[in-house]
């Protein structure tokens, strides 16, 4: 429900812990995209990413 509703209110990605990543990815809604992070470091990493719109380098979630 939250990657629904964060889509739904217009977010392009979402931050999403490490070890939810498999679950996460079974049931993303198009058009959202999410990123892997396991520390708060890695998601201020990912924040910085995607301000410099380096999206390429942003570590994704797969379905597992």
């Amino acid at each position: 429900m939250k990657l629904v509703g964060a889509r739904n209110a217009g977010a392009e990605y979402f931050l999403t812990p490490a070890d939810n990543c498999a679950a996460a990815a079974a049931d993303t809604p198009d058009g959202l995209t999410l990123i892997k992070v396991n520390t708060i470091g890695d998601a201020r990493k990912s924040l910085e990413k995607l301000r410099a719109g380096d999206t390429k380098a942003l570590p994704s979630c797969s379905k597992g």
